[in-house]
């Protein structure tokens, strides 16, 4: 092992020089000189952090490839030598410094022997140093990439021609792959230009050690292409997702990752410049919201092209023919395990009875600017299928539908929505609007004021995929959002970086109930992904551990079946409860509010704002337990008093200010929905309770109903 004095006899050299040691698959840089160190203008202990390829690419070489290549073999001791001619940009100046690097090994005191390359000013007689800086510079600027050190479009158009020829003479097939940053200009936007460049020189180093022996290329903005030799559909999806898996967690803030078209070359006539314009085809087929990342150009007559005039052909005749479904996907409430809500989704079987899935549907129709007509549809069978669960007996729990932000520059969405829902006659709180956290970063003014409108009708607004795009916290200021909706990738990958996505999402739940946002988490598929969100209190929970989509004539037939085994929030137990809560006010009111509130809530409270009066209902034992009012005649005073012996002596005060009758009553006058969240003992333990007051339609006094859950 090196000892103290020799370590600090090479690091005071003036010399440029580094010593290097193979360690575990990897290349650690063990200490580099003050001449280094001068020559570079980067201190000693940042060199020691990075690893020998970061030293490597801050020098230039007409060949950066092979060059490596041999830095590498010699420092692994595959070769003995390492002499070659490097450039060296000059910080501050457009200069570039010439030296010849000598590969040497130094045996130590101890008998180890280190790798060391020493830098040495090129000599007159072995270059013309004006004349080889200038071609030089002029070479590596128009060839290479300064950001990633990869040859540029041009330059990898070049290469890449003679080694398809070189695959294909092996008896070999090459294929491109075309890869993209999912929303570059957002995350420019977001984090700034600096942060961008280090995201596109993040991902050039993530598919260097994904493709270690396949021909690079940097392209247009964020684009990286990639030459390399097919051997099935399988690696190439492999590939890029490895490529996802390595560049996401590792990316500054939040990114939705990467996309790649991919082109599997026909056969040997096809030139480069034709597989980087087919590859960069398959890519943009791609919709930047689609959960896919790999994309295939294929060859006539199955290329996208034909399947873009297939769908954009067949849309119109689907709809008529009512060959574009809703399939229900059932979201349970995490605390009793039974079915709270149903989200629709699109699924669209083609005139053969193939069916197609979203993800080869959506992107064509939003590229094609009438996705707006699809949620439209949608909506409207949702509401159709409405009077066929009840003709079937089925619970009419509210189901939220999918919207994209492109919807609302196309048509006035409360105006249609409203439409739709006044010719089935279904009440507006049963129609909940997801929209993904990428439309709303890409919002406009016509959007915001359309979806404040929105809210003011009484439609409930969720955030679908939260923690896939780039619109931050500021959305939680800038829009009314009811409910938070994370996004399957977060639950997937709780224990990938040490647990960070457990920490995101425990902080990101306690912040959305401080803030009286609800929360879901999609994706669950394991009973370890439910305890954990259980355990953070995240209300509401979707997945195949629970459910699958089903369409509604399998919903009336599994329920038929065996209704004990679909449990949902609207049994038998609920509806008995609401009613002699109802009966409590000798009436019980047409509106159907109370029963879509009740699928959101584990305790509710019908309650007349104008007299006081209040009769409570709950199904859980643990909260007919807990000490809570059921009935009487002063609702604010029966509260207050609890709220002295339950509520965290902290929160007490704030929870006295939102209860204050005056304050309840002035702001129910104008909103349909007040909420709040807070801490109260339940069991011993300080539990967060969110609380929501909603608002009757009634020609009488103000009534409104009130609903706690955890």
């Amino acid at each position: 092992m090196l000892n103290a004095i020799e370590k600090t006899a090479y690091e005071l050299s003036g010399v440029p020089m580094a010593l290097f040691k193979p360690d575990e698959g990897r290349i650690r840089i063990v200490t580099v000189s003050d001449g280094l160190c001068a020559l570079t203008r980067v201190d000693r202990e940042n060199w020691k952090q990075k690893d020998a390829e970061s030293l490597f690419m801050t020098f230039m070489s007409n060949e950066p490839e092979p060059t490596f290549r041999k830095f590498i073999s010699f420092v692994t001791g595959q070769s003995d030598k390492f002499n070659t001619l490097l450039g060296y940009p000059v910080p501050g100046t457009n200069q570039v410094s010439l030296f010849m690097t000598n590969g040497v090994r130094q045996a130590f005191s101890d008998g180890s022997v280190y790798p060391v390359i020493i830098c040495m000013p090129a000599e007159e007689e072995q270059v013309n140093a004006l004349e080889a800086q200038r071609a030089f510079t002029e070479y590596r600027i128009k060839s290479y990439d300064p950001l990633t050190g990869l040859p540029t479009r041009t330059m990898m158009r070049m290469q890449a021609q003679d080694e398809i020829a070189s695959i294909w003479s092996r008896g070999e097939r090459p294929v491109l792959y075309y890869f993209n940053v999912r929303a570059m200009h957002l995350y420019n936007q977001q984090y700034g230009l600096e942060r961008g460049d280090a995201l596109i020189k993040l991902l050039a180093e993530c598919i260097r050690k994904v493709f270690p022996d396949s021909k690079l290329g940097r392209g247009t903005e964020d684009h990286i292409l990639v030459l390399d030799v097919f051997r099935s559909r399988e690696e190439c999806g492999a590939k890029v997702q490895a490529v996802q898996d390595a560049f996401k967690p590792n990316a500054y803030g939040f990114t939705a990752g990467i996309q790649a078209g991919v082109y599997i070359f026909a056969h040997a006539e096809i030139r480069a410049s034709t597989a980087v314009d087919n590859a960069r085809a398959a890519v943009k087929m791609l919709d930047v919201d689609s959960p896919e990342i790999c994309g295939y150009y294929e060859e006539n007559p199955e290329n996208q092209v034909v399947q873009q005039h297939r769908i954009l052909t067949d849309f119109e005749c689907a709809m008529k023919e009512r060959r574009i479904r809703p399939f229900y996907h059932a979201i349970v409430h995490t605390e009793t395990r039974k079915i709270s809500t149903l989200e629709a989704l699109a699924r669209w079987f083609a005139p053969d009875g193939t069916l197609l899935l979203p993800g080869s549907f959506i992107s064509i129709l939003a590229h094609s600017r009438q996705l707006y007509r699809l949620d439209l549809y949608m909506v409207e069978q949702v509401c159709m299928e409405f009077r066929d669960r009840e003709k079937a007996g089925l619970p009419t729990i509210p189901v939220s539908v999918n919207l994209s932000a492109q919807d609302f520059d196309h048509v006035d969405m409360p105006t249609e929505l409203n439409r739709i829902l006044e010719r089935h006659g279904v009440s507006h709180d049963k129609i909940i609007l997801e929209i993904t956290e990428q439309e709303f970063a890409r919002s406009t003014e016509s959007f915001r004021r359309q979806l404040q409108t929105l809210h003011g009708d009484g439609y409930r607004v969720w955030i679908d995929d939260f923690g896939s795009g780039y619109s931050g916290l500021n959305v939680f200021s800038s829009f009314h959002i009811d409910r938070v909706k994370f996004d399957k990738d977060l639950i997937d990958r709780l224990d990938e970086n040490g647990g960070s996505n457990r920490v995101i999402l425990r902080s990101v739940c306690e912040m959305c109930r401080k803030l009286g946002i609800h929360t879901l988490a999609e994706g669950v598929e394991t009973d370890e992904q439910y305890d954990f969100v259980r355990s953070i209190g995240c209300e509401m929970v979707q997945g195949y551990l629970f459910f699958q989509p089903i369409s509604l004539e399998d919903s009336v037939k599994r329920f038929n079946e065996d209704e004990k085994r679909i449990p949902h929030e609207l049994h038998e137990e609920r509806e008995q409860a609401l009613l002699k809560a109802m009966r409590n006010f000798n009436a019980i009111y047409s509106d159907n509010v109370a029963r879509e509130l009740a699928s959101d809530y584990l305790v509710l409270y019908l309650i007349n704002l104008s007299t006081g009066r209040f009769s409570q209902f709950s199904i859980l034992e643990k909260y007919q337990e807990s000490g809570l009012p059921e009935d009487g005649d002063d609702y604010i005073s029966a509260m207050m008093d609890y709220a002295k012996r339950k509520i965290v002596p902290e929160d007490l005060p704030f929870v006295r200010r939102k209860l204050a009758q005056a304050r309840i009553r002035d702001y129910m006058a104008g909103h349909a929905v007040y909420g709040l969240t807070f801490q109260m003992f339940l069991s011993g333990k300080p539990t967060y309770v969110y609380a929501t007051f909603r608002k009757l339609e009634t020609d009488r006094d103000l009534m409104v109903l009130f609903g706690v859950g955890t």
